[in-house]
């Protein structure tokens, strides 16, 4: 803006002092006319004929210096737009993705509007289970701690009986043969619940015991004759 401010204050300059000098000139003219020459009446017509074309210039030059202004606003503002309008577009995309956001959250609340109702799908899982046939419930395996404490029971009754039959070498009661059968006993259920048989299809049966379903309490009252039958056996050091 400062170069086209200095360019027109250049033209409009000059075409003003051409303006006013063509002026001067004409006004001289017509004086001199008065006296009746025609040479100097033909020369105050081509004076004020040039006069008006000086205005014209002077116009032009006024209007070309508007439109250049104008022009250098506007260029600058299509600019400003140019730049603003990728910003522009990515506030209308968030505003969309607001919209969308608004649409889930109302579904969720739709959803959730009753802890004590189940949804549709839901109740249609519970109506196929409970009209399937084939379904069964399992019972869970053994957890590996109570596999651990049962190897830890028998490791305890077997340093019982070495401590027993170390202090009894001599003394064999009918108690000291109920005690091998009952070791016995548990042994013959350890193993007998560790036994697998291979089937037809190449997968294996495990052979179950009737009071399988509650081994630990079964291992607990084996566990709890054991030690009667030890108590028993060892000799009265009081």
């Amino acid at each position: 803006l400062v170069n086209l401010d200095k360019e027109h204050t250049k033209d409009y300059k000059r075409a003003r002092s051409e303006l006013k000098k063509r002026s001067t000139d004409t006004l001289r003219l017509q004086k001199k006319a008065k006296k009746g020459s025609k040479e100097l009446q033909r020369r105050v017509e081509c004076s004020l004929q040039d006069m008006t074309e000086r205005k014209l210039v002077l116009e032009e030059i006024e209007k070309k210096a508007v439109r250049s202004a104008l022009i250098e606003e506007r260029s600058r503002f299509c600019l400003l737009v140019a730049f603003l309008k990728p910003v522009v577009d990515e506030e209308v995309a968030m505003l969309s993705e607001l919209s969308h956001l608004q649409e889930v959250v109302d579904q969720l609340e739709k959803h959730s509007a009753d802890p004590h109702t189940l949804p549709p799908a839901s109740e249609q899982v519970i109506n196929d289970v409970k009209s399937s046939d084939n379904w069964t419930v399992q019972s869970p395996p053994s957890s590996p701690g109570s596999l651990g404490s049962r190897k830890s029971s028998m490791c305890s009754i077997s340093s019982l009986t070495s401590s027993s039959s170390g202090s009894s070498k001599s003394h064999h009661s009918p108690s000291h043969h109920h005690w091998h059968r009952s070791l016995s006993h548990v042994s013959g259920t350890v193993e007998q619940n560790n036994v697998s048989t291979p089937c037809g299809n190449g997968s294996s049966t495990v052979i179950s015991h009737p009071t399988s379903t509650w081994p630990n309490l079964q291992e607990s009252l084996q566990f709890e004759r054991a030690a009667t039958a030890i108590i028993n056996d060892r000799p009265h050091t009081i």
